[in-house]
C-alpha cells in the first residue's frame, strides 16, 4: 500500500492556500482511508484542515476504482468539510492496477467562511461552495445523447447556479475560469465556440482528457470557478 502526495502553494482572488495531489496505488479502502488521512495530515502541517478544502477532482483508473474513491471522499469530505467536486476515468495516469488520484484546491480560513448550496433534491455533489467572494461549482455533466446536446444542457444549469450564488451573495458573481473534461473520442471543435455554447465565452479555459465519468453515456464535465463584485 503506497499514497504520495504533492503540495504546491495555491492563491485564488487574493487567498493564499494550497493544491494538493494525493495518488493512491490502489483503491482499497485502507489505501482511499490513507489518502484522505495524508491530505489532512500536509494541511495540518500548513496550518490548514479538510474543512479548508473549496474543490476536489477525484482521477481513477477504472470505473470501480472511482466508484469506491467516490464512497470515501463523500464521507471523509462530507458536513464542514463538504467542498465542490468532479470525477473522471482515466487508465492512462496509472500504469497499473487501480490507482486513484485525488486533486484539491484548500485556502486558508475557507472552513470558517464557507457556505455550502445544495441541490433540491440533494445529491452526492453539493452544487457550489463559497468562501469570501470565491465560489467554486461540482462538475456539470449530461447523459443525453450527443455532444451538442450535453454542452446545451449543461449552459442553463451553470447559469442558474451563477444566478443564485450572486441573489446568495448579494452582488455579481461572474465566472473567471473554466476546466472541462473531454472525452478522448471527442472533437470539442473550437474553443471559443464551444464556450460560447456553454454561456462562459471568453473566460479562460483548460482542457483536460478522460475516458470515463461518474455514469457512461457522459462525454464532458465542466468545472467553474468564479468571483463576486469585482475581484479576480
Amino acid at each position: 500500500m503506497a499514497v504520495t502526495i504533492e503540495v504546491q502553494p495555491a492563491s485564488r482572488g487574493g487567498r493564499a492556500g494550497a493544491w494538493f495531489t494525493a495518488t493512491a496505488d490502489s483503491s482499497s479502502e485502507a489505501n482511499l482511508e490513507a489518502t484522505y488521512d495524508t491530505i489532512e495530515r500536509s494541511l495540518g502541517e500548513r496550518g490548514m484542515a479538510l474543512p479548508d478544502v473549496v474543490r476536489t477532482r477525484l482521477l481513477a483508473a477504472t470505473r470501480e476504482a472511482r466508484d469506491a474513491a467516490s464512497k470515501v471522499r463523500f464521507r471523509r469530505l462530507s458536513g464542514p468539510a463538504r467542498c465542490a467536486t468532479s470525477s473522471y476515468i482515466d487508465p492512462t495516469l496509472f500504469p497499473v492496477g487501480h490507482g486513484v488520484r485525488v486533486e484539491g484546491l484548500a485556502l486558508e480560513d475557507a472552513g470558517r467562511t464557507k457556505i455550502v448550496v445544495e441541490f433540491e433534491p440533494r445529491q452526492p455533489p453539493c452544487r457550489y461552495v463559497a468562501t469570501g467572494d470565491l465560489v467554486f461549482l461540482s462538475g456539470f455533466t449530461a447523459t443525453v445523447p450527443t455532444f451538442p446536446e450535453q454542452l446545451d444542457n449543461i449552459r442553463p444549469r451553470i447559469a442558474e447556479t451563477i444566478e443564485m450564488a450572486s441573489e446568495r451573495l448579494g452582488k455579481p458573481v461572474r465566472p473567471v475560469s473554466v476546466t472541462a473534461y473531454i472525452h478522448r473520442e471527442i472533437d470539442p471543435g473550437p474553443d471559443e465556440a464551444m464556450l460560447e455554447r456553454l454561456g462562459l465565452a471568453g473566460v479562460p479555459l483548460t482542457i483536460g482528457r478522460c475516458e470515463g465519468y461518474s455514469s457512461p453515456g457522459k462525454f464532458i464535465e465542466v468545472e467553474v470557478d468564479a468571483v463576486a463584485g469585482q475581484g479576480g
